[in-house]
């Protein structure tokens, strides 16, 4: 080749060279929202400790990312899969990748913002919701969550800014009251916090967090009286979150080709009173995870409630072998041999439930009263002292106690156990109502037990327990009959 060819490019290729360094230059810009960091790489993925069905499906999925690594759709498919598991940070490399090779797809970085925020980088989470928002700026959840992240990472002013653009334009939704509720506590500004949580609490009710938030704001204002109520309502419903359907996150969940999902589902239908649905779903668990303890507990007590002594105990075994440590799985054991009839092996399963759990108040009182239903009383009673040392407040062992101190005549002692259950505010079953009545009859507080035994009444009018009805119908006339005689 002559010399002069080496040293000086030729002018036809002056064009080619330049567009190369143009292009050069957009690849290697990163973009505004993430940091310009290199690609992770694929992640190492033990898959040995899964159950089998899941381990086949994400073998599958990792040989079919090896043969195309850069294919975007394997590695967020990939992803999914793991995110589903809670895999997060393996879940977070796929998703970042994804999500590099493909800047058009809104599932990547919104994916991958909920990776990173389950992992506690919060920046990072913040930064990827913004990316998922640049490809869909209006996507609700997606706005929702980049509110949140910014309020969970101390960005308040922002986190304001975005939660004020949300309930401008979506009104309905409950986030964006809560959030501004949450962001006027933090000011010390607790009655412009009520008003932004009342709004959301008349969206939806029964949302913990709006009562956690309010109760702060009434303490913020001094009003303790407000303040207790709003704590009552925040424990009632502490686990229930906004309505939301969020189809990208379904996804991820119809990825789990596990039990968890069996086992979910079951609940639910369990819940909503659908047995026969429930005990599929249960069974279903069992097939893909025979050693799923929490399915087993529910199968035998399925079973249990219908009788099914032999199916019951089946279950119970099966458990059993699995964790012989669980007190929970002995306590509700021994609830179904009670239900079933048999106390005796009742007693021994929940003796050990108590060993296994000493400070679960329940399998105490349970114990007691199987010892009262069998006629030892003074065993009985000190079972339910022993709980009241674990739970003051234990409503089953304050009333089994009141009621064997009230048969020995002591009623002063009966009636200050029971007074804290049907005080001002409280709830108490039509039955506390009625021993408590009868106790305040024979100290001759016959106003008093009046007004208890007509709560107990207006409780059970209309309801499905008429001999129940009936035996407070004739506490009341005797009560009456006797404050007249008292010339009271």
């Amino acid at each position: 080749m002559p010399a002069h060819m080496k040293t000086r490019p030729s002018v036809l290729l002056l064009p080619l060279i330049a567009m190369l360094a143009i292009l050069q230059a957009s690849c290697g810009k990163q973009d505004d929202e993430l940091p310009a960091t290199a690609m992770p790489a694929v992640p190492e993925i033990d898959t040995s400790n899964f159950l089998p069905v899941v381990r086949n499906q994400l073998d599958e999925a990792i040989a079919r990312l090896a043969e195309l690594p850069y294919d975007p759709d394997r590695n967020g498919r990939l992803g999914m899969m793991l995110a589903a598991y809670e895999q997060d940070a393996s879940a977070a490399a796929l998703f970042e990748r994804a999500w590099r090779l493909d800047k058009a797809t809104f599932a990547w970085p919104y994916y991958l913002g909920y990776a990173r925020y389950d992992l506690g980088d919060l920046p990072g989470a913040v930064a990827a919701m913004r990316a998922a928002l640049a490809i869909n700026p209006s996507h609700p959840n997606a706005r929702i969550k980049l509110a949140e992240f910014l309020l969970e990472a101390g960005d308040y002013e922002t986190s304001r800014d975005e939660y004020r653009r949300v309930v401008k334009d979506l009104p309905g939704r409950v986030e964006g009251y809560i959030g501004l509720g949450k962001l006027a506590n933090l000011d010390d500004s607790p009655r412009e916090a009520l008003a932004h949580l009342e709004k959301a609490n008349a969206i939806e009710s029964r949302i913990g967090e709006v009562h956690f938030a309010m109760a702060e704001a009434w303490r913020k204002i001094g009003d303790t009286d407000a303040a207790a109520r709003e704590l009552e309502l925040f424990e009632r419903y502490r686990n229930l979150r906004p309505k939301t359907r969020d189809e990208a996150l379904l996804a991820i969940g119809a990825m789990n080709v596990g039990d968890l999902p069996h086992l979910s589902r079951g609940m639910a239908f369990m819940k909503a009173g659908r047995v026969v649905d429930a005990a599929l779903a249960f069974r279903e668990a069992v097939k893909i995870n025979p050693r799923n303890v929490a399915a087993l507990t529910s199968l035998m007590e399925l079973h249990g409630r219908n009788r099914e002594l032999a199916a019951a105990r089946r279950y119970y075994r099966q458990a059993f072998d699995v964790n012989p440590e669980n007190a929970e799985l002995a306590g509700k054991w021994g609830g179904v041999l009670r239900d079933n009839g048999k106390r005796d092996e009742a007693a021994q399963v929940l003796a050990t439930a108590v060993e296994l759990d000493p400070f679960n108040a329940n399998y105490q009182v349970m114990l007691g009263r199987i010892l009262q239903d069998n006629g030892d009383l003074e065993q009985a009673e000190s079972w339910y002292r022993r709980a009241l040392t674990v739970d003051d407040m234990n409503r089953d062992a304050r009333f089994n106690l009141a009621y064997l101190l009230a048969m020995r005549q002591q009623n002063e002692a009966a009636a200050d156990l029971l007074r804290p259950l049907v005080g001002e505010g409280s709830k108490p079953a039509p039955q506390v109502l009625q021993l408590t009545a009868r106790i305040e009859a024979q100290t001759g507080r016959f106003d008093r037990a009046l007004a208890l035994l007509r709560r107990a009444r207006a409780d059970l009018a209309g309801g499905s327990n008429p001999v129940a009805l009936e035996s407070v119908e004739t506490d009341i006339r005797t009560v009456e009959a006797s404050k007249a005689q008292a010339g009271q």
